[in-house]
């Protein structure tokens, strides 16, 4: 390689390099890239719902990602939720998507829909996105398809308090690195920008309310509240133990 460029000379060796450089950093790239669709790169797996409010095409030349924002839940506003003094999610949520989903993202833009998602460990690199969430499926909400309902229909008893919300499941997801938990989030009332985080810590009650997330649909959920909390089991004291659809509003 040096007698190489020895021959070349200064100056075709120069540009030599800088190529065998870019070339370098390209395949790097795509590397690195290829790490974010190893299953054992997923922090978390689930569904969002809300309004998606922004999608466009950002990058440069060589790598280009679709990058979203989806306004949670129903007739939100940016807001930032907290518990305490750690942060649980920013609205609107922001997530990336491959190029090729950019013609299905545009056609629902604007409206409300529920996005899969998955979550990474690690990003080594933004070539396929610049937030470390990958959407997988993008669908409208369709409220035909809610379930009847799962679970306890009354308050369970509790160690704290119990009793019932009435809201929107604006995330649900499954969440953790060697020990997995199932987290819920809840916009309470009709609308705006008050939201709940919950868990669930029944199988069948956390594919519930998935389906009640995809279908859009208001519900009534009923819960259970202890005064301490498992952190190997959920991220809250809240635990789910029932949902419903909600009344009808007069």
């Amino acid at each position: 390689m040096f007698r190489l460029f020895a021959r070349l000379g200064w100056r075709l060796s120069i540009p030599v390099v800088l190529l065998l450089l870019g070339v370098l950093f390209y395949v790097g790239g795509l590397v690195a890239g290829f790490a974010d669709y190893m299953p054992f790169n997923t922090y978390s797996d689930g569904w969002r719902m809300g309004m998606l409010s922004k999608v466009s095409l950002r990058g440069n030349p060589l790598f280009k990602s679709v990058e979203g924002e989806l306004l949670m839940g129903s007739d939100s506003s940016a807001t930032v939720v907290k518990e305490g003094d750690q942060i649980l999610f920013a609205n609107p949520w922001e997530f990336s998507a491959a190029r090729s989903q950019l013609p299905e993202l545009q056609q629902i833009s604007g409206k409300t829909v529920a996005i899969h998602y998955r979550q990474l460990k690690l990003q080594l690199t933004r070539i396929n996105g610049d937030t470390d969430y990958r959407v997988t499926e993008v669908k409208a909400v369709d409220p035909a398809a809610a379930p009847q309902g799962c679970g306890v229909e009354s308050s369970a008893r509790s160690t704290r308090s119990d009793g019932e919300r009435i809201g929107y499941l604006t995330k649900v997801s499954d969440r953790g690195n060697l020990i997995k938990t199932y987290e819920v989030i809840l916009q309470l009332g009709n609308a705006g920008n008050q939201f709940l985080a919950m868990s669930v810590l029944d199988n069948d009650i956390y594919k519930c309310a998935l389906e009640f997330l995809k279908s859009g649909m208001r519900v009534r959920v009923n819960y259970k509240q202890s005064l301490i909390r498992n952190p190997a089991a959920r991220d809250t004291t809240y635990d789910i133990v029932g949902i419903w659809p909600a009344p009808k509003s007069p």
